[in-house]
Protein backbone atom coordinates (compact mmCIF):
# COMPACT_ATOMS: atom_id res chain seq x y z
CA UNK A 1 0.00 0.00 0.00
CA UNK A 2 1.15 3.06 -0.73
CA UNK A 3 3.15 5.02 1.66
CA UNK A 4 2.81 2.50 4.65
CA UNK A 5 5.37 2.27 7.23
CA UNK A 6 5.76 -1.39 8.60
CA UNK A 7 6.26 -0.74 11.99
CA UNK A 8 7.68 -4.16 12.43
CA UNK A 9 9.55 -6.38 10.63
CA UNK A 10 6.75 -9.12 8.85
CA UNK A 11 8.04 -12.44 7.31
CA UNK A 12 6.06 -13.48 4.52
CA UNK A 13 6.49 -16.90 2.72
CA UNK A 14 6.23 -18.06 -0.45
CA UNK A 15 4.80 -21.65 0.22
CA UNK A 16 5.91 -24.96 -2.03
CA UNK A 17 3.11 -27.12 -3.62
CA UNK A 18 5.46 -29.96 -3.50
CA UNK A 19 5.94 -29.10 0.31
CA UNK A 20 9.77 -29.13 -0.28
CA UNK A 21 11.04 -27.14 2.43
CA UNK A 22 14.13 -26.70 -0.02
CA UNK A 23 12.04 -25.17 -2.36
CA UNK A 24 10.60 -22.44 0.07
CA UNK A 25 11.76 -18.39 -0.51
CA UNK A 26 10.91 -16.30 2.53
CA UNK A 27 11.02 -12.81 1.91
CA UNK A 28 11.33 -10.30 5.06
CA UNK A 29 9.08 -6.83 4.93
CA UNK A 30 11.87 -4.41 6.36
CA UNK A 31 11.12 -2.47 9.96
CA UNK A 32 9.89 0.96 9.08
CA UNK A 33 10.13 0.82 5.58
CA UNK A 34 7.95 3.03 3.70
CA UNK A 35 7.06 1.28 0.63
CA UNK A 36 5.42 2.42 -3.29
CA UNK A 37 3.22 -0.45 -3.05
CA UNK A 38 2.80 -3.77 -0.76
CA UNK A 39 3.73 -6.68 -2.75
CA UNK A 40 1.65 -7.22 -5.81
CA UNK A 41 3.86 -8.12 -8.40
CA UNK A 42 5.53 -11.62 -8.93
CA UNK A 43 8.71 -11.66 -11.60
CA UNK A 44 9.60 -14.52 -13.42
CA UNK A 45 12.92 -13.88 -13.26
CA UNK A 46 16.61 -16.22 -14.07
CA UNK A 47 18.92 -13.43 -14.20
CA UNK A 48 18.07 -11.56 -10.76
CA UNK A 49 21.37 -8.86 -11.85
CA UNK A 50 19.83 -7.11 -15.08
CA UNK A 51 18.82 -3.38 -15.12
CA UNK A 52 15.31 -4.21 -15.30
CA UNK A 53 14.95 -5.77 -12.20
CA UNK A 54 17.67 -2.91 -10.61
CA UNK A 55 15.27 -0.45 -11.66
CA UNK A 56 11.84 -2.08 -10.35
CA UNK A 57 13.86 -2.08 -7.26
CA UNK A 58 14.54 1.13 -6.96
CA UNK A 59 10.94 1.90 -8.32
CA UNK A 60 9.14 0.18 -5.58
CA UNK A 61 11.61 -1.28 -2.95
CA UNK A 62 13.27 -5.30 -3.00
CA UNK A 63 10.58 -6.31 -0.58
CA UNK A 64 7.32 -5.38 -1.96
CA UNK A 65 7.87 -8.35 -4.89
CA UNK A 66 8.54 -11.25 -5.31
CA UNK A 67 11.30 -12.72 -8.13
CA UNK A 68 10.79 -16.21 -9.08
CA UNK A 69 13.10 -18.69 -10.93
CA UNK A 70 10.80 -22.17 -12.52
CA UNK A 71 14.08 -24.01 -12.98
CA UNK A 72 15.17 -23.44 -9.60
CA UNK A 73 11.85 -23.34 -7.99
CA UNK A 74 9.23 -25.25 -9.81
CA UNK A 75 7.00 -26.21 -7.34
CA UNK A 76 6.42 -22.49 -5.83
CA UNK A 77 3.01 -20.96 -5.78
CA UNK A 78 3.45 -17.19 -6.56
CA UNK A 79 2.62 -14.79 -3.88
CA UNK A 80 1.07 -11.99 -5.96
CA UNK A 81 -1.61 -12.52 -8.61
CA UNK A 82 0.07 -10.38 -11.25
CA UNK A 83 3.17 -12.28 -13.13
CA UNK A 84 5.77 -10.29 -14.88
CA UNK A 85 7.92 -12.43 -17.14
CA UNK A 86 11.45 -11.18 -18.15
CA UNK A 87 12.45 -15.00 -19.03
CA UNK A 88 13.00 -16.05 -22.79
CA UNK A 89 13.49 -18.79 -25.25
CA UNK A 90 17.50 -18.83 -24.91
CA UNK A 91 17.72 -21.20 -22.56
CA UNK A 92 16.63 -23.89 -24.32
CA UNK A 93 13.12 -24.97 -22.79
CA UNK A 94 10.19 -24.02 -21.71
CA UNK A 95 9.79 -24.26 -18.17
CA UNK A 96 8.50 -20.90 -17.05
CA UNK A 97 5.79 -21.48 -20.23
CA UNK A 98 4.60 -24.99 -18.24
CA UNK A 99 5.13 -23.24 -14.87
CA UNK A 100 2.66 -20.63 -16.32
CA UNK A 101 0.22 -22.61 -17.72
CA UNK A 102 0.03 -24.97 -14.37
CA UNK A 103 -1.41 -21.81 -13.16
CA UNK A 104 -5.31 -21.18 -12.42
CA UNK A 105 -7.22 -17.87 -13.74
CA UNK A 106 -6.75 -16.52 -10.92
CA UNK A 107 -3.43 -15.34 -12.31
CA UNK A 108 -2.72 -12.56 -14.36
CA UNK A 109 -0.14 -12.06 -17.09
CA UNK A 110 1.20 -8.87 -18.33
CA UNK A 111 1.58 -10.01 -21.71
CA UNK A 112 -0.61 -12.85 -22.95
CA UNK A 113 1.02 -16.93 -22.51
CA UNK A 114 0.01 -17.05 -25.94
CA UNK A 115 1.94 -14.44 -26.83
CA UNK A 116 4.97 -15.35 -24.89
CA UNK A 117 4.83 -18.80 -26.72
CA UNK A 118 4.59 -16.93 -29.96
CA UNK A 119 7.36 -14.68 -29.80
CA UNK A 120 9.63 -16.60 -28.21
CA UNK A 121 10.60 -18.42 -31.81
CA UNK A 122 11.05 -16.41 -34.96
CA UNK A 123 9.61 -19.28 -36.87
CA UNK A 124 6.48 -18.66 -35.35
CA UNK A 125 6.45 -15.07 -35.01
CA UNK A 126 7.84 -14.53 -39.06
CA UNK A 127 4.93 -16.91 -39.64
CA UNK A 128 2.21 -15.02 -37.66
CA UNK A 129 3.48 -12.07 -39.14
CA UNK A 130 2.92 -13.19 -42.92
CA UNK A 131 -0.62 -14.25 -42.22
CA UNK A 132 -1.89 -11.02 -40.90
CA UNK A 133 -0.43 -8.99 -43.23
CA UNK A 134 2.66 -7.52 -41.52
CA UNK A 135 5.84 -6.30 -43.60
CA UNK A 136 8.89 -8.60 -43.30
CA UNK A 137 12.44 -9.08 -44.48
CA UNK A 138 12.04 -12.06 -47.04
CA UNK A 139 13.19 -15.86 -44.56
CA UNK A 140 13.60 -19.46 -45.41
CA UNK A 141 13.08 -21.69 -42.21
CA UNK A 142 16.54 -24.21 -42.83
CA UNK A 143 15.26 -26.75 -40.60
CA UNK A 144 14.26 -30.28 -42.44
CA UNK A 145 14.39 -27.80 -45.74
CA UNK A 146 16.22 -29.10 -48.86
CA UNK A 147 19.54 -27.26 -49.78
CA UNK A 148 17.91 -26.93 -53.20
CA UNK A 149 15.44 -25.25 -51.67
CA UNK A 150 18.01 -22.82 -50.05
CA UNK A 151 19.97 -22.20 -53.10
CA UNK A 152 16.78 -20.82 -54.88
CA UNK A 153 15.68 -18.60 -51.90
CA UNK A 154 19.54 -17.23 -52.45
CA UNK A 155 19.23 -16.91 -55.85
CA UNK A 156 15.73 -15.38 -55.66
CA UNK A 157 17.44 -12.62 -52.53
CA UNK A 158 21.37 -11.85 -53.97
CA UNK A 159 22.96 -9.89 -52.11
CA UNK A 160 26.30 -9.28 -50.25
CA UNK A 161 25.70 -11.42 -47.51
CA UNK A 162 23.09 -12.92 -45.45
CA UNK A 163 22.18 -13.28 -42.08
CA UNK A 164 21.80 -16.83 -40.35
CA UNK A 165 19.54 -16.06 -37.17
CA UNK A 166 18.80 -19.08 -34.53
CA UNK A 167 15.04 -19.71 -33.45
CA UNK A 168 15.23 -18.58 -30.52
CA UNK A 169 17.45 -16.19 -29.10
CA UNK A 170 17.45 -12.17 -28.74
CA UNK A 171 19.58 -9.35 -28.80
CA UNK A 172 21.87 -10.31 -31.67
CA UNK A 173 22.61 -13.99 -29.77
CA UNK A 174 23.40 -16.57 -31.70
CA UNK A 175 23.44 -14.77 -35.10
CA UNK A 176 25.83 -15.70 -38.02
CA UNK A 177 26.72 -13.49 -41.14
CA UNK A 178 27.79 -15.06 -44.18
CA UNK A 179 28.59 -14.80 -48.19
CA UNK A 180 26.45 -16.53 -50.02
CA UNK A 181 29.39 -19.05 -51.06
CA UNK A 182 29.43 -20.26 -47.28
CA UNK A 183 25.96 -21.06 -46.69
CA UNK A 184 26.18 -24.60 -48.59
CA UNK A 185 29.32 -25.26 -46.56
CA UNK A 186 27.60 -24.28 -43.11
CA UNK A 187 24.41 -26.35 -44.11
CA UNK A 188 26.00 -29.33 -44.95
CA UNK A 189 28.74 -29.54 -41.98
CA UNK A 190 26.07 -27.96 -39.01
CA UNK A 191 24.31 -30.66 -37.15
CA UNK A 192 21.86 -27.86 -35.85
CA UNK A 193 19.78 -26.32 -38.10
CA UNK A 194 16.92 -24.62 -36.21
CA UNK A 195 17.67 -21.07 -37.78
CA UNK A 196 16.23 -18.60 -39.91
CA UNK A 197 18.25 -17.33 -43.16
CA UNK A 198 17.57 -13.91 -44.47
CA UNK A 199 19.09 -11.40 -46.81
CA UNK A 200 20.78 -9.00 -45.02
CA UNK A 201 19.70 -5.42 -46.02
CA UNK A 202 22.80 -2.59 -45.41
CA UNK A 203 21.76 0.87 -45.95
CA UNK A 204 18.67 0.46 -43.86
CA UNK A 205 17.67 2.67 -41.21
CA UNK A 206 17.16 0.97 -37.57
CA UNK A 207 14.39 1.36 -35.54
CA UNK A 208 12.52 0.16 -32.50
CA UNK A 209 9.13 1.15 -31.44
CA UNK A 210 8.66 0.60 -28.02
CA UNK A 211 5.03 0.45 -26.74
CA UNK A 212 2.98 -0.10 -23.39
CA UNK A 213 -0.69 -0.59 -23.71
CA UNK A 214 -1.63 2.44 -25.97
CA UNK A 215 1.68 4.45 -25.57
CA UNK A 216 4.74 4.26 -27.74
CA UNK A 217 8.15 5.79 -27.40
CA UNK A 218 10.28 5.15 -30.95
CA UNK A 219 13.81 5.12 -31.31
CA UNK A 220 16.36 5.33 -34.04
CA UNK A 221 19.92 3.79 -33.96
CA UNK A 222 22.02 6.07 -35.14
CA UNK A 223 25.91 4.82 -34.29
CA UNK A 224 26.92 0.84 -34.98
CA UNK A 225 29.64 -0.94 -33.49
CA UNK A 226 29.85 -2.67 -36.85
CA UNK A 227 28.92 -6.18 -35.15
CA UNK A 228 25.92 -7.45 -37.44
CA UNK A 229 22.52 -7.56 -34.58
CA UNK A 230 20.73 -4.36 -34.45
CA UNK A 231 20.61 -4.48 -30.00
CA UNK A 232 20.01 -1.07 -29.08
CA UNK A 233 21.82 -1.01 -25.43
CA UNK A 234 25.09 -2.91 -27.28
CA UNK A 235 25.35 -1.80 -30.94
CA UNK A 236 25.90 1.77 -30.52
CA UNK A 237 23.68 5.47 -29.97
CA UNK A 238 20.27 6.12 -30.67
CA UNK A 239 17.93 9.02 -30.42
CA UNK A 240 14.22 9.80 -30.09
CA UNK A 241 11.96 10.09 -33.21
CA UNK A 242 8.46 11.51 -33.55
CA UNK A 243 5.92 8.09 -33.82
CA UNK A 244 5.70 6.54 -37.14
CA UNK A 245 2.07 5.98 -37.95
CA UNK A 246 2.84 2.94 -40.19
CA UNK A 247 4.57 1.68 -37.40
CA UNK A 248 1.26 2.38 -34.68
CA UNK A 249 -0.41 0.62 -37.37
CA UNK A 250 1.58 -2.66 -36.84
CA UNK A 251 1.43 -2.00 -33.14
CA UNK A 252 -2.11 -2.06 -32.58
CA UNK A 253 -2.53 -4.81 -35.05
CA UNK A 254 0.24 -7.01 -33.51
CA UNK A 255 -1.67 -6.01 -29.92
CA UNK A 256 -5.79 -6.91 -30.79
CA UNK A 257 -4.32 -10.17 -32.59
CA UNK A 258 -2.11 -11.65 -29.52
CA UNK A 259 -2.98 -9.41 -26.29
CA UNK A 260 0.16 -8.05 -26.31
CA UNK A 261 0.87 -4.99 -23.43
CA UNK A 262 4.54 -4.41 -23.13
CA UNK A 263 6.87 -5.50 -25.96
CA UNK A 264 9.40 -3.64 -28.43
CA UNK A 265 9.48 -3.93 -32.31
CA UNK A 266 12.21 -3.69 -34.32
CA UNK A 267 11.83 -2.05 -38.07
CA UNK A 268 14.20 -1.38 -40.96
CA UNK A 269 12.99 1.63 -43.38
CA UNK A 270 14.87 1.13 -46.75
CA UNK A 271 13.41 3.75 -49.56
CA UNK A 272 10.62 4.48 -47.53
CA UNK A 273 9.63 0.97 -47.30
CA UNK A 274 9.24 -1.23 -43.94
CA UNK A 275 10.53 -4.44 -42.62
CA UNK A 276 9.82 -5.93 -39.42
CA UNK A 277 12.64 -7.87 -38.13
CA UNK A 278 10.79 -9.23 -34.74
CA UNK A 279 8.86 -8.56 -31.79
CA UNK A 280 10.65 -9.07 -28.71
CA UNK A 281 7.91 -9.44 -25.72
CA UNK A 282 10.94 -9.60 -23.07
CA UNK A 283 12.59 -6.04 -23.69
CA UNK A 284 14.85 -4.06 -21.98
CA UNK A 285 14.24 -0.90 -20.89
CA UNK A 286 17.91 0.88 -20.62
CA UNK A 287 18.44 2.84 -23.80
CA UNK A 288 14.93 3.90 -23.12
CA UNK A 289 14.82 5.18 -20.41
CA UNK A 290 18.77 6.68 -21.07
CA UNK A 291 17.32 8.56 -24.35
CA UNK A 292 14.03 9.63 -23.34
CA UNK A 293 14.92 10.29 -19.61
CA UNK A 294 11.43 9.29 -18.61
CA UNK A 295 10.28 6.52 -15.62
CA UNK A 296 9.94 4.10 -17.90
CA UNK A 297 9.35 1.29 -14.89
CA UNK A 298 6.83 3.92 -13.42
CA UNK A 299 4.81 3.74 -16.57
CA UNK A 300 4.60 0.11 -16.82
CA UNK A 301 3.51 -0.17 -13.43
CA UNK A 302 0.84 2.05 -13.44
CA UNK A 303 -0.54 0.48 -16.50
CA UNK A 304 -0.61 -2.42 -14.62
CA UNK A 305 -2.49 -0.73 -11.81
CA UNK A 306 0.64 -1.52 -9.81
CA UNK A 307 0.68 1.71 -7.30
Amino acid sequence: MAGDVWPQDIEIELTSKSKNLDNRMTFILGKNRETVCMNKLTVLAKNKETYFIKRLTEEVGKYTFDILDPWTGPDLIPGNKMLLVRTTGVYGDDKDLQFLKGLDNSYKLCNSLEALGMFRSKKSQYELFGRIGIPQVPWINLLDTDLSLIISFIQNFPVPRYLIKPHRGQGGWGIKAMSASKIAEWYQNSSDHEYILQPCIDGAREYRAFFIGENSWTLERLKATGRVAANFQLEGEARRVDSDSRFEKIIRRIRTANNVHYAALDILEIENEIFVLELNVVPGIQQLEKVTGENIIRKLLESLNIE
